[in-house]
């Protein structure tokens, strides 16, 4: 009898303890499909996301380390990231996010992903301007010229004064920026959807950049206006008169963006 009671009680905690782990495996299935955390990398941007466990983002490119907050409805499975008090909507897809206006980024499930062998394969290295050594004039300079004076020009290679990246001109999306003035710049990257249009250009001098704010405000783009300047660059928005937004950021390397976002429905 003492037996059989023994057997018993250990049956039942057997069962008692089975039932804990089962718990336990629900729990973090449940928790892990709540939250979103890892590496995504976009080998078209050349650059990787990173969404951490604490609500915070990391964006990876050749030149920086930018770091940031997201939000995430897992059952909407959609979410905000908020970069530099900018905020970019993004969509998921299984192994994959799309982010509104930059690009799809796949999940990178390799435990051994290397975020830095990552950008070396595929990031475009920022290009240093090669100098020209001056050479010392060997002889006693005459008071007679010593070779004819030519009509051509000496070619400048980068007449804005700004390193350009040597990607391809994708040209300016008429089309799809409606009033918007084309900027007469290399366009390197565009996107549009239902929401709005994106474009990104190089090759623009801080001058140019003014002279181009002020071509968006001769547009029409005057109304609930914001402007700033900064020591990364320059910064505008602003609405037209039936509503479509304009939104331009301008940084010290030549590289710019411009957003415009159709009238919205009243």
């Amino acid at each position: 009898m003492k037996k059989s009671l023994k057997i018993f009680t250990a049956l039942l905690i057997s069962f008692s303890m089975l039932g804990t782990l089962t718990s336990c495996d629900s729990l973090k299935k449940d928790s892990a499909d709540k939250t979103l955390s890892g590496f995504y990398s976009s080998e078209d941007n050349g650059d990787v996301i990173e969404f951490k466990k604490d609500d915070k983002f990391v964006l990876y490119s050749v030149d920086d380390e930018i770091k940031g907050e997201f939000e995430y409805d897992a059952e909407e499975k959609e979410g905000t990231i908020t970069l530099e008090d900018e905020e970019y909507d993004f969509k998921v897809d299984k192994d994959e996010i799309d982010v509104e206006d930059v690009g799809v980024y796949t999940l990178e499930d390799d435990k051994d992903f290397d975020v830095d062998e990552f950008l070396e394969e595929f990031a475009e290295p920022t290009e240093e301007p090669t100098e020209e050594p001056t050479e010392e004039p060997t002889e006693e300079p005459t008071n007679e010229p010593t070779d004819e004076p030519t009509d051509e020009p000496t070619a400048d290679p980068d007449p804005t004064g700004i390193t350009l990246s040597g990607a391809e001109d994708k040209g300016w999306p008429t089309d799809d920026m409606a009033n918007i003035p084309n900027p007469n710049m290399i366009v390197t990257y565009y996107s549009t959807n239902s929401d709005g249009s994106y474009v990104s250009i190089e090759g623009m001098t801080e001058e140019q950049a003014t002279a181009y704010i002020q071509l968006l405000k001769d547009a029409g783009y005057t109304e609930d206006a914001y402007e700033s300047t900064s020591s990364d660059g320059m910064y505008f928005y602003a609405y037209d008169a039936t509503t479509a937004s304009c939104y331009f950021y301008y940084y010290t390397d030549g590289t710019a963006s411009i957003s415009y976002y159709p009238p919205y429905e009243t």
